[in-house]
């Protein structure tokens, strides 16, 4: 029979979490933080996961990347604010796109339709028949080369 551990060795040592949480420190994406670690993206998003529903030995890892993670969308944030207040201080635009591509689900401007089509009857009079219904369909091509329904 096997032993009670099964599955590879896991990559995650205290120098590969060191080296995650300085790029991220940084302003790095999460993905180029784990190729500078040696590791991969969904390896880094495993223990995170694992992590944040309580193994302990990836509490501490979790709780470092998210605080890296939220320090980076801070220091972005105040770079845009400064620029708001104080009129344009240095390049903001960097912040914003950084901001956008980071949190698209809190950051992202919403798409706007690029195309859209109306399908139906052309009147209120000719509504009359079974089953007619108007309908409208948007196509959304989004300027940044995501499509809307990606999660980052």
């Amino acid at each position: 029979m096997g032993s009670k551990k099964s599955g590879r060795k896991t990559r995650y040592t205290a120098e590969v979490h060191a080296t995650i949480v300085k790029h991220l420190r940084a302003g790095a994406f999460r993905a180029h933080a784990a190729k500078a670690a040696g590791v991969s993206i969904d390896a880094v998003d495993d223990w995170i996961a694992l992590g944040l529903a309580g193994d302990r030995r990836y509490a501490d890892f979790a709780r470092d990347v998210e605080r890296a993670c939220g320090e980076d969308a801070c220091r972005a944030a105040a770079v845009i604010t400064a620029a708001a207040l104080k009129g344009h201080v240095g390049d903001y635009r960097a912040a914003v796109w950084m901001l956008e591509r980071k949190y698209p689900k809190i950051c992202a401007r919403a798409a706007e339709p690029a195309v859209g089509v109306t399908i139906g009857p052309a009147s209120d009079s000719d509504k009359e028949g079974a089953g007619s219904t108007r309908t409208r369909v948007e196509f959304y091509l989004p300027s940044n080369g995501r499509r809307p329904e990606e999660d980052s």
